[in-house]
């Protein structure tokens, strides 16, 4: 019954629904691939997509296929070329979304990289596609950063000043000679030798610029000599390898990072979960929290989360055709800053997120490691006043302007006759609290502490 409604294109609301219904799980994974088969054909009867493609002449297989198979491997946790290839082999499903054609792994990777307007505008496509059937409730949505690692390696890494030592070497009559000799060399054994002797003259490069600079003094790295022995292999290479360090040069100057991943030019050094630095991306979404469906997604180079809340929420406006006036809008303190707090209050959007004391409370281990710390401390919005973890009531004293910011001061001399001064002051007489006293700062925290 599925399939048939599904040909002829005449499905109602209710009829999508039964099919979406997956508690149903014999039937689960058949529901699913219909509902994709369906979709996709929508989306491109929709769509004039050859004239977008740009493409001259009829391709091997189809887009409309590849985008099914795409879309059914996401859904799987499938992202390698390999595995996608493996599936069409073994895996009925795929064969059926794929019309039992096999293509292999490279033609997928390749229409992965090429098509990746097509696949941004299937998502944008599917959340209208679940806006128009009543699939999403947007009464809240949050919005929240996850950092997923890059296809980079470690050892294969330039630092500025290696990228100008071989910007340099590049421009040096002698490599172009050694690059000329290689390609034009007919034995193996031949190239080896002339791989070394560059090598060679490389290094001796280098000690000679650390002779005429005395601040100069480290040796040639790794990465430095494994860039510059691909680069010298041919005339091709040595070319793009010109170019490519002028383009490494300036991301690196752009993104002010220490070094930069040949094998990953975009990607950046970010913290990871574990608490250490690995090339990553950080990807932003934003979901429907009712229905858990992902209503935005965007892949950024940017490791902290602070500048991406306004550009996810005008784009799920956008792609929606809404206004998000009547949604609450979640999100973390790596959100909270005073620019994205104003443009809430000046867009009359409702917005829940907390600051960084706020979010320290909900850890147990702040509490239990800094019992008198701010965090400790609980603000009386209505009275304007702090209250410390012995009972004792810090009023608000003064306000003062500083480094472009309203602060305001909460302290009592009270302290002084506390049995806990020198544990919760320290060396001072009282312990200050100071707050950032602007409206937007105020108004948020007193909504966040809001049951």
């Amino acid at each position: 019954m599925y399939l048939n409604n599904i040909i002829n294109n005449s499905m109602d609301l209710n009829e999508l629904k039964k099919l979406l219904d997956f508690e149903d799980i014999k039937t689960k994974h058949e529901k699913f691939v219909f509902f994709i088969d369906y979709f996709v054909n929508w989306f491109f009867n929709n769509h004039d997509i050859e004239k977008r493609t740009n493409k001259i002449g009829r391709p091997r297989y189809s887009e409309i296929s590849l985008c099914k198979v795409l879309i059914l491997a996401s859904s799987e946790g499938i992202t390698s070329g390999r595995k996608i290839n493996t599936k069409l082999l073994f895996d009925t499903r795929y064969q059926k979304l794929m019309n039992y054609e096999t293509p292999s792994y490279h033609l997928i990777n390749d229409f992965k990289r090429k098509s990746h307007q097509i696949i941004s505008d299937l998502f944008v496509d599917c959340v209208k596609f679940a806006q128009y059937y009543q699939f999403l409730d947007l009464s809240t949505i949050a919005i929240d950063g996850s950092k997923i690692r890059a296809n980079a390696s470690k050892s294969k890494i330039l630092k500025m000043e290696d990228i100008y030592f071989l910007q340099y070497i590049f421009k040096q009559e002698k490599t172009q000679q050694f690059t000329n000799q290689i390609e034009k060399s007919h034995t193996i054994s031949r190239k080896d030798k002339l791989i070394k002797e560059a090598q060679k003259y490389l290094i001796e490069t280098k000690k000679e610029i650390n002779k005429n600079n005395s601040k100069q003094k480290k040796k040639v790295r790794k990465g430095c000599i494994n860039y510059f022995t691909k680069a010298i292999k041919s005339i091709n290479h040595y070319t793009h390898a010109i170019i490519e360090l002028d383009e490494m040069e300036q991301i690196l100057t752009k993104s002010k990072q220490t070094s930069i991943s040949t094998t990953d030019k975009e990607a950046l050094w970010m913290l990871n979960k574990k608490g250490g630095t690995d090339f990553n991306y950080n990807i932003q979404s934003v979901n429907d929290t009712k229905t858990g469906i992902i209503i935005d997604i965007n892949l950024i180079r940017d490791p902290i989360d602070l500048n991406s809340l306004i550009p996810e929420i005008n784009n799920v406006q956008k792609n929606l055709n809404i206004t998000l006036k009547n949604t609450v809008i979640l999100a973390d303190n790596g959100y909270y800053s005073e620019y994205a707090l104003d443009y809430m209050e000046n867009h009359n959007l409702t917005a829940i997120i907390p600051n960084r004391t706020q979010s320290m409370k909900v850890k147990p281990k702040n509490k239990e490691n800094k019992p008198f710390g701010k965090v400790n401390f609980t603000y009386k919005a209505e009275e304007d006043t702090y209250i410390c973890p012995n009972n004792k009531i810090l009023p608000f004293q003064k306000e003062y302007f500083s480094n472009g910011t309203t602060k305001k001061l909460y302290y009592t001399t009270e302290c002084k006759y506390c049995h806990n001064q020198t544990k919760c002051a320290g060396y001072n007489q009282y312990k200050t609290i100071t707050e950032y006293g602007t409206e937007s700062r105020k108004n948020m925290a007193i909504k966040f502490e809001d049951p």
